[in-house]
């Protein structure tokens, strides 16, 4: 039987090559596969990932010992103004693995 309880948790340095794999194949695959080229850059640098982890901001989801994905949360976002009762998702990325149909 598969345990397919989802956990999240901030990231931690420990976890930089696991969501660093996510974020690239992500990248790679909304350039090259849906051509949506203005989001993030193809070949998403590690420096951006490192930057995304060590904010203190990304969780991520683990599902079955695997990072299933990140989201980074932000109390403030500068598209918009509002009354600080609001959380804004930012970088948000599944793994291919755990996707969805298509």
């Amino acid at each position: 039987m598969t345990d397919n309880t989802l956990f999240f948790r901030l990231a931690t340095p420990d976890d930089l090559e696991p969501v660093y794999e996510v974020y690239r194949d992500v990248c790679r695959w909304l350039n090259d596969v849906r051509g949506i080229t203005d989001q993030w850059e193809r070949d998403l640098p590690k420096q951006e990932v490192e930057e995304l982890v060590n904010s203190g901001q990304l969780y991520i989801a683990l599902l079955q010992g695997e990072v299933a994905g990140g989201f980074k949360l932000n109390e403030q976002d500068h598209h918009w103004e509002d009354d600080g009762k609001a959380l804004y998702v930012h970088a948000f990325a599944v793994n291919r693995k755990f996707k969805g149909p298509a």
